[in-house]
């Protein structure tokens, strides 16, 4: 019983991340085509000539936008928390990269 209540559950909660993911999707694409940012602001959105890069940079600059804003302090605040563990993961992967131990392996490129 309780694993037949456990799968339906995951079922719904795929199917509503679907939508969510598609619904976010879509209000990034529509805010990217019109060139605004979150706050209003019109950018140029043409920096390298190459339609799949530009593309990629405009919903990068669309999404990241409000955490260097300045308009939502909390948010720029867990941003400096994020860096600070991306940080050490990074710092981690490359003191694991260069142990004798891990030569030849994937880790160690």
């Amino acid at each position: 019983m309780l694993l037949a209540f456990s799968r339906a559950s995951l079922v719904v909660l795929t199917l509503f991340g679907g939508w969510y993911l598609h619904a976010f999707s879509k209000t990034i694409t529509k805010l990217t085509a019109q060139s605004l940012l979150s706050s209003g602001i019109a950018y140029h959105n043409v920096y390298t000539g190459i339609t799949k890069i530009d593309s990629l940079l405009s919903i990068l600059l669309t999404f990241f936008w409000p955490v260097v804003d300045g308009e939502h302090p909390d948010l720029c605040l867990t941003s400096i928390l994020f860096a600070g563990q991306a940080v050490a993961a990074w710092t981690l992967t490359m003191l694991e990269g260069m142990r004798t131990g891990n030569s030849g392996r994937v880790v160690s490129l």
